[in-house]
């Protein structure tokens, strides 16, 4: 009820005369005011939803590689579905119940000192270390709340540390099988990434430590960065994979046919859409880091930052470049068609019939060698083009 009313005063104030009916200039300043006003709506709404995007990223620890990791070691026919959905619950939950915790106690100091709430502390490290101890110190029974809430402290970072390095060692131990599942090298592998972790953060812990923290934070691992991996990995769900193919494998192995129209939009159009947007959107909002909202970093540190989100960023379109012009041959039509074709299929189009395993018959290989399963199609199937010898 407020804003027409402030309108309405804007254009009072604009020129002279009625609002409606008065002079140009008059119209002008009120259309103005509404496209400010609207565009001043549009600007606050969709900076929530970047800010809810980022939470999501952060919270669910997406574009990270941790969950693909740990999702690897269910057995096949694992109920992932079940477990999406605690997981969701879970998190959402826990959440909830930080917010009202630490909003309980920044609303206590703000009562106690006669501020604002949004005066007693900022985002970031400061709420954790500063404001939030400063906080618990004022209550009755200080030490125990203290004690309680660092002791929370060093559990969440040794369980986020616990995820990180093992999506990444998981990774590497993957990609070249041969060379870490040999032996103890794996946990040798692992041992040495945890070492040079810590080496990497020790110039965290120096007095100007806190200004390198926040450089790393808002480039290395900034939501814009991992924006730009969730939107490559949702059209690569969606499209190169197929959302077909992704329903397919869900109903193989865990049984749950995902007939909803609904997910089949959001895999296709609605979640690349709103990932690539919001991205584009944090663009265009960009302001340089600074800390405390006081201290500007000099050039070189805003290079090294956006050095740091570039190290990600790069691998998506890279792998694309050669995957469409090294790895691919023909015309630009059958380049873009084998570089967004998969090759990877779910199981259940590879299995053989069940009438065909019912046979009681000695278990013997094709002429091909293929023991009855179909092989990922190859690149003349893919292109058309007929083989040629």
């Amino acid at each position: 009820m407020f804003r027409p009313v402030h309108l309405f005063y804007d254009c009072k104030t604009c020129g002279t005369g009625d609002p409606i009916t008065g002079s140009n200039l008059t119209n002008i300043c009120v259309l103005c005011n509404a496209c400010l006003i609207v565009a001043t709506h549009i600007n606050t709404y969709v900076k929530g939803l970047a800010g809810c995007r980022y939470s999501n990223i952060f919270s669910y620890s997406l574009g990270i590689g941790t969950m693909v990791a740990l999702g690897s070691y269910n057995k096949y026919k694992h109920n992932f579905v079940r477990d999406a959905v605690l997981f969701a619950a879970a998190n959402s939950g826990t959440s909830i119940y930080a917010g009202i915790v630490i909003f309980s106690v920044l609303g206590f100091m703000a009562g106690n000192q006669g501020k604002d709430i949004s005066e007693v502390a900022d985002s970031g490290p400061g709420l954790a270390f500063v404001a939030y101890p400063e906080g618990l110190a004022q209550m009755p029974g200080a030490p125990i709340w203290s004690v309680m809430f660092f002791f929370m402290l060093i559990l969440l970072g040794i369980d986020s540390e616990f995820v990180g390095v093992e999506g990444f060692v998981t990774a590497i131990v993957d990609v070249f099988p041969y060379t870490f599942r040999r032996g103890n090298r794996r946990e040798i592998f692992a041992a040495c990434v945890c070492a040079s972790y810590c080496v990497f953060g020790l110039c965290m812990t120096t007095y100007g430590g806190m200004y390198i923290f926040q450089l790393f934070d808002y480039y290395s691992a900034s939501g814009s960065t991992l924006l730009w991996i969730t939107t490559f990995e949702c059209i690569g769900i969606g499209w190169v994979y197929g959302a077909e193919n992704l329903s397919s494998s869900f109903y193989e192995m865990s049984g749950w046919k995902l007939l909803n129209p609904y997910l089949y939009i959001s895999w296709k159009f609605l979640t690349p859409l709103f990932t690539g947007a919001v991205f584009i959107f944090s663009l265009v909002k960009y302001e340089p880091l600074k800390y405390n909202d006081e201290y500007v970093y000099p050039t070189w540190g805003y290079v090294m930052g956006w050095m740091m989100a570039a190290a990600s960023m790069v691998v998506p379109p890279t792998f694309m470049f050669y995957k469409f012009v090294i790895a691919s041959r023909g015309s630009l039509a059958e380049r873009w068609k084998m570089a967004t074709t998969s090759t990877l299929r779910p199981r259940i189009q590879y299995t053989v019939p069940e009438e065909i395993n019912s046979i009681e018959a000695p278990h013997s290989l094709d002429m091909d060698g293929s023991n009855g399963i179909q092989p990922p199609p190859s690149y003349p199937e893919v292109t058309g083009e007929a083989t040629k010898f």
